[in-house]
Parts: C-alpha cells; structure tokens; sequence
C-alpha cells in the first residue's frame, strides 16, 4: 500500500522545512484526516512504514510535520529520484520563469517553455525518473522480506500528475490540478504475467485499475 502526495504549501525558501504557516496547518490537519485514517485502516505497526521523501526542503518539511504530528518514530528515506525538476541553466530557467509571471495558471506538462531540455529537465524526462522509481520500488518491495510493504511518498506536482493523468484520466487544468498535500492511494497486487503488477488507484473518492510494466515503466494500455 502506498500513500502517495505533493508537498504541503511553499514559499519555495529552501530552508527546512519551507512550507507556509498556512501550509503547515494543512499538512497536520491533513496528518488526522487522511493518514491517520489509512494508517488504521491497515494496522501499520511502528517500524513497519516506509516514508519516503524527495531531497527537496519542502518534501523534507512535509513529511517531518506528519510523523511530527503522529507521533510516528519512522525515519525519512531521502530519494534523489523523487527530486523536483532540475534546472540545467540557472540563469536561463529563471528569466523563462519570469516570462510566465502574470499568466495566471499555466500547464505544466505543455507549456512550451519546458520542454527545452537545455533548460529544464524535461516533462518526458522527470516522467520516466519517476515511473523509473516506482518500477524499481515495486520490484525491491517483492523480492525483500525486511523492506516495509506499506509507503508514503512525498513528491512534486511534476511527478505525481503522471499518476492523476495515467491511471484517473484526470487532464491537468486550474481546477483540478493536483492540489498541495492531496493524497493518492496505490495498492500493489502481482499479476500471472512476469513483469506486470495490477495497480488499484484511489483518487478524490474515485477507483480506478490498472496493469503497470515494471520493466518498460509504463501503465500497459
């Protein structure tokens, strides 16, 4: 089982634990009433959770205020493969930034901008680090009897779309983009074809099934 969620909101500081006062208030609320819950509802003993966080002060911050907030003694497992989306030119990525100011929502996953991979890391790029990541923690979880079988994630927008999009069906816009500390649930279930695990999805009170790849990174249509 896995527990899947965007950081709490940010001032994109930096420095730990870089979410808003506001937002740190959400993610405890969101600590009670969303992974408290899904914590008992599968008896997740002390020391059998895995949480698992991008290297990002804001991912960091988010997952230290839950387990703060719980009272949960797990540590945070830092993945460099759930990092937010790197920026090959400093100087370059903030003037196209700049360009976007005023624009009001703008999607991510088209945004012309983006996909300049001498600037950023690419849309396509950061959709296959992370399926790249999921694949390779699917496959480390069935084969060892030490890692824990239930997770939290805590990742960015730029990853965790992937998920909205490919398993709800959900096309990002300003009203139903991926919201801060938004939870997807994933529960993992092997298959009779070598290489495929069915993944069940819960997302805003919808179900959705589906066969993921794990050797090719991809939901197989």
């Amino acid at each position: 089982m896995i527990l899947a969620l965007r950081h709490g909101k940010t001032a994109y500081t930096d420095i730990f634990p870089d979410i808003t006062k506001e937002g740190e208030a959400e993610v405890r609320h969101f600590a009670h009433t969303a992974v408290l819950p899904w914590i008992t509802k599968h008896s997740i003993a002390e020391g059998k959770l895995s949480v698992i966080a991008s290297p990002a002060p804001r991912a960091q911050g988010t997952a230290a205020t839950i387990l703060n907030e719980l009272a949960r003694p797990e540590l945070i497992i830092t993945e460099r493969k759930l990092s937010p989306m790197i920026w090959r030119d400093n100087a370059a990525a903030l003037h196209a930034l700049g360009g976007l100011q005023g624009k009001g929502y703008f999607d991510y996953e088209t945004e012309p901008v983006f996909a300049d991979s001498k600037i950023f890391e690419t849309p396509e790029e950061v959709r296959l680090r992370w399926y790249g990541f999921f694949a390779e923690y699917i496959r480390s979880n069935s084969k060892s009897s030490i890692i824990p079988n239930h997770a939290i994630l805590v990742a960015h927008y730029e990853l965790l779309c992937n998920l909205t999009h490919d398993l709800f069906g959900i096309v990002s816009t300003e009203e139903n983009a991926l919201r801060h500390n938004e939870p997807i649930y994933l529960s993992i279930s092997p298959t009779s074809t070598d290489g495929h695990v069915r993944i069940l999805g819960q997302f805003r009170g919808k179900f959705s099934l589906a066969t993921f790849d794990i050797n090719l990174y991809s939901f197989v249509r």
